[in-house]
This record gives C-alpha cells, sequence and structure tokens, in this order.
C-alpha cells in the first residue's frame, strides 16, 4: 500500500511537473519568438512545480513547529501549577495527606483503578470539555480534553474540592503520508518531536500530589 501511494505520488507530481514546464515555455515562446527562450521557460516551470509543494511543506512545517513550542514547553517544564504540591498538602491536611497513595495500577490504560466510578465523569474547564482518563488517587484524576484533532490537554483534577491542579498539553505530530494530499505528505513533519507521552520531569512533580 505505502508504494502504491509513494507511485501515485511522484505521477501526480510528474503530470504537474510537465503541465507547467509545458506552460511556461509556450507563453515564453509566444512572447519572445525564440527556442532558447521557450527551454528556459520550461526550466522555470520545472523549478516552479518544485517550489509551491516546497513552500506549502514549509508552511505546514512552520505552523505546526509553533504550536508544538508553544505548547509542550509552556509554564514549569510543560506544566501549568495552578495549586502547587505543597499549597495543596496544606490546604487538605495531615490527615488526609496520610491516605493520599499514588495509585500504582492506573498506568496508561483507561480502563482502570475505580474506572466504573468515573468513567463517564466529565469537567467543563476553560471552555473545553474534559473526560475521565485514569485515577491517580483518592482525591484525584486526570481529565483529558481535546482542542482539535491533534492536540488538547490533560488536567489533574480533585472531585473532592472540584478543583483544577494541574494542566498539561499534549500535541501529536500527524505524520507523513503520501496518500494524503500534498501536504499530508509532508516528510518535513518527521523531524518535528510533539508531546504525547508524559516527560521524566513532569512525573517527578505530578507525584508530588501522591503521598508516595
Amino acid at each position: 500500500m505505502f508504494f502504491i501511494g509513494v507511485i501515485i505520488f511522484l505521477s501526480i507530481w510528474l503530470i504537474l511537473s510537465l503541465i507547467f514546464m509545458k506552460l511556461l515555455g509556450s507563453i515564453m515562446y509566444a512572447l519572445f519568438k525564440n527556442n532558447k527562450i521557450k527551454y528556459f521557460g520550461q526550466f522555470l516551470g520545472f523549478f516552479l512545480s518544485i517550489g509551491i509543494f516546497l513552500g506549502q511543506w514549509i508552511i505546514d512545517y512552520a505552523k505546526i513547529k509553533i504550536k508544538v513550542n508553544s505548547l509542550c514547553n509552556i509554564g514549569d517544564n510543560g506544566l501549568i501549577v495552578y495549586v502547587t504540591p505543597e499549597q495543596y498538602r496544606k490546604k487538605i491536611g495531615n490527615s488526609e495527606w496520610n491516605n493520599l497513595k499514588f495509585n500504582i495500577n492506573a498506568g496508561d490504560n483507561y480502563k482502570t483503578f475505580y474506572y466504573d466510578e468515573f468513567k463517564n465523569y466529565t469537567v467543563k474547564f476553560e471552555n473545553i470539555d474534559y473526560k475521565f482518563a485514569k485515577r491517580v488517587n483518592r482525591r484525584i484524576i486526570l481529565l483529558k480534553g481535546y482542542i482539535d484533532y491533534n492536540y488538547g490537554s490533560f488536567i489533574y483534577f480533585d472531585v473532592v474540592d472540584k478543583t483544577v491542579l494541574v494542566k498539561r498539553y499534549f500535541v501529536k505530530v500527524p505524520r507523513a503520508v503520501v496518500t494524503g494530499g500534498w501536504t499530508s505528505a509532508n516528510i518535513l513533519r518527521d523531524t518535528i518531536k510533539g508531546c504525547e507521552k508524559i516527560t521524566y520531569d513532569q512525573n517527578k512533580i505530578l507525584k508530588k500530589y501522591s503521598n508516595n
């Protein structure tokens, strides 16, 4: 399937290149009545066909890169902290804190600890609808909300106080797909690293909201 997509992609590019070459060559010959100028026009047409698509790729790359940089590096290690771990511990008190163990069974799977209890839990925060992803501890759950198809954010939410503690954006960079059109075939996308998964430094901060 991949090789078929590559063949289709190259075939379309070749046909468009020939159209540009024919068009520019004809225009130059009509203006100057000179075969050398005609060949130069065809030469320009070929590079014009490349330039148009490279320009689209560069613009597409720049837009994704700006989004990744602005969201993945926001705040403290990519986290927006509304209530610090120290403030949270002081707020809930020592007695509650002593019983706030981190859920080591949570993992990355949606069907995790206390899933049935919170599977339909939703929160609207900053005009984004968040849905339950997993349980962190007795009080805190992780919710996920989409801003667009490829990016959105997670929030750490205290279900007792109804408080958002931390927000982390995620960006999934769409990979190049040769069968999806010129922009979708942009191989420059594959050089951009998104922030789908939590980093080691982020995990260290988030674990401070549980009494490990």
